[in-house]
């Protein structure tokens, strides 16, 4: 279950997918060695959504199996 929260200061270097549209509608993730974190790209300064690196998988998973990517 995501955990929201802050990113620390010296937390994961977030990067917008290559798939971003130009309306600005997309997330930026950052990766450390064991947590996913997931913002709004247009709020950097914005609450993260923390996963386990099993449970971002997970949801990876779900989702493609259901045809989103």
């Amino acid at each position: 279950m995501p955990q929201s929260g802050c990113a620390p200061a010296d937390g994961p270097v977030f990067r917008k997918s290559t798939r971003s549209t130009v309306n600005g509608n997309c997330i930026e993730v950052g990766i450390d060695e064991d947590h996913v974190q997931v913002r709004d790209s247009k709020l950097a300064g914005s609450p993260v959504l923390t996963f386990t690196r099993a449970a971002w998988s997970d949801l990876l998973s779900d989702l493609r199996c259901c045809g989103i990517s």
